[in-house]
């Protein structure tokens, strides 16, 4: 699988399916699984685009899908399943998982997100 190449963060669907993209910079690699793969969590890893980030393409993920980031990390020995910290900031502790949905993001927010991530591991 390669990277995305289209702008933001979260889950951002187009025609053909849903741009994963999530910043976990100490993972060892990410996944997403969710109804749109039986909850499978290696089905649909994401590649590293560097600098903590990381992302996909996913033909199979519409909106209306629910799904988690699958985290492998060299601190603990089980994968860790995390909601979309994206949605989790506008929708506080309401999900016990993400959905995809459509929403307005720009590609400065992109950029204004990686800003703060370099600002934060220095």
């Amino acid at each position: 699988m390669t990277a995305s190449v289209r702008p933001g963060m979260g889950a951002l669907p187009y025609a053909g399916g849903t741009t994963f993209r999530v910043w976990a910079p100490f993972a060892k690699s990410v996944c997403v699984a969710g109804t749109f793969n039986s909850w499978h969590m290696t089905a649909n890893p994401l590649t590293h685009e560097g600098n903590g980030y990381w992302s996909a393409d996913i033909p199979e993920a519409r909106v209306g899908d629910q799904y988690k980031f699958v985290l492998t990390s060299p601190f603990r020995n089980d994968p860790l399943w995390k909601n979309d910290p994206v949605l989790a900031r506008e929708r506080a502790n309401e999900l016990l998982c993400s959905e995809v949905r459509f929403r307005e993001q720009s590609s400065q927010l992109l950029k204004a997100s990686r800003r703060l991530a370099r600002a934060t591991i220095r």
